[in-house]
C-alpha cells in the first residue's frame, strides 16, 4: 500500500514537472507584455523531423535590467554556470556586471540542457545581440576555467579582454602546492600592478618552492595577474566572486520546477533592485559608498 501511494505521488510530482514544458511559451510571452524591451528566447529541438519541438532551453534579459546596466555600469562582464537539482536536470549559465557600488548586477539568465560549446555560444551570442556590443574589444570578460569557453569567448567577443578567476587558479594549484606561504606569494603575483612587482614576487616564491613557481608559470599571467589588465575598463579584479555569489543566492530555486525557478529569478531580482534604490536614496555624497570607503580607511 504504501509502495503504491509513494509511485502515485512520485508519478504525479513528473506529471507536474512535465507540464511546466506545455507552459513555457505562455510564461515567455507573458514576459514580454508586461515587461517592455525584455528578451526571452525558447529553443526547441527534435529527435527527429516528424517529432514534436521538446523543450532544450531558455534565455531571459529584462528589459529595466538591460538598460540598467547599460546606463551605470562599467564594460565587464562576468561569466558562471551552476547545476540544477531535482527532477529538472541542465544548468544555469549566468551573466553578471558589476554596479557603481562595486556590487553584482545581473544581466541575464539561461536555463540550458548541458554546459558546453553550443550553450555558451547560443547564450553569448544573445545577450551580445541584447547589449548592442559592436566594440567587443572595448570588454571584459571575466570566467573561470570552463572547458571551451575560452573559444566560445574569443569567437562571440573578438579582441575583448578574457580573464580568468585567480582564486579557481590558485584551487586548482595549490591542490600540490600548499601552505599559507605559498598561498600568500600567489596573491602578490595575482594582484601585482607592474611587471617589475611581478617578477619579484615570482623570485620570492622560487625562493620558496621552485617547482611552485615553475607550475604558476603555466598559466598566462595575462589572464589573472593585474599588472597585464586593460585601464580602460576601470576594474582591476581578478577574481570572478560576483558572478560566484550571483550563483549562491540560486539555491533555494535550483531544485524547483522550471516555471517556478525563473519566477524565484525574477522576483529576486525585482526585490534587490527596489533594495539598492532605498539604500543609495540614503547617501549623503556623490560618491559611492565603497569607494568613499576605500578611500578614506
Amino acid at each position: 500500500m504504501a509502495t503504491r501511494a509513494l509511485r502515485d505521488i512520485h508519478k504525479k510530482t513528473e506529471t507536474d514537472w512535465k507540464d511546466q514544458f506545455k507552459k513555457i511559451r505562455n510564461y515567455g510571452e507573458e514576459c514580454l507584455k508586461s515587461i517592455p524591451d525584455s528578451t526571452v528566447v525558447i529553443h526547441t529541438t527534435r529527435v527527429v523531423p516528424q517529432a514534436p519541438a521538446v523543450f532544450q532551453r531558455i534565455y531571459v534579459c529584462f528589459g529595466p535590467v538591460k538598460r540598467g546596466f547599460l546606463e551605470g555600469c562599467r564594460k565587464v562582464i562576468g561569466l558562471d554556470g551552476c547545476f540544477l537539482k531535482g527532477l529538472l536536470k541542465g544548468e544555469i549559465l549566468t551573466a553578471v556586471g558589476r554596479d557603481g557600488n562595486n556590487q553584482m548586477y545581473p544581466i541575464a539568465w539561461a536555463v540550458v540542457e548541458i554546459e558546453n560549446t553550443s550553450s555558451w555560444t547560443w547564450f553569448l551570442d544573445l545577450l551580445k545581440t541584447d547589449l548592442h556590443i559592436s566594440r567587443p574589444d572595448l570588454w571584459t570578460i571575466i570566467s573561470d576555467q570552463q572547458k571551451g569557453l575560452s573559444n566560445v569567448i574569443a569567437s562571440v567577443f573578438p579582441g575583448a579582454e578574457h580573464r580568468n578567476c585567480a582564486r579557481h587558479i590558485h584551487a586548482n594549484w595549490s591542490k600540490t602546492h600548499r601552505g599559507m606561504l605559498l598561498k600568500k606569494l600567489f596573491w602578490m603575483c595575482a594582484k601585482s600592478t607592474c611587471e617589475e612587482q611581478l617578477q619579484a614576487s615570482l623570485s620570492e616564491l622560487d625562493k620558496a618552492d621552485i617547482e611552485a613557481g615553475r607550475d604558476l608559470r603555466k598559466h598566462p599571467f595575462k589572464l589573472w595577474c593585474k599588472a597585464y589588465f586593460r585601464p580602460e575598463v576601470k576594474c582591476d579584479t581578478v577574481e570572478n566572486n560576483l558572478s560566484e555569489a550571483f550563483n549562491s543566492t540560486l539555491l533555494k530555486c535550483r531544485a524547483k520546477p522550471l516555471i517556478p525557478m525563473l519566477e524565484h529569478m525574477r522576483v529576486a531580482m525585482m526585490k534587490r533592485i527596489a533594495k539598492k534604490r532605498k539604500y543609495v536614496q540614503k547617501w549623503s555624497g556623490i560618491t559611492c559608498t565603497t569607494f568613499t570607503y576605500q578611500n578614506y580607511t
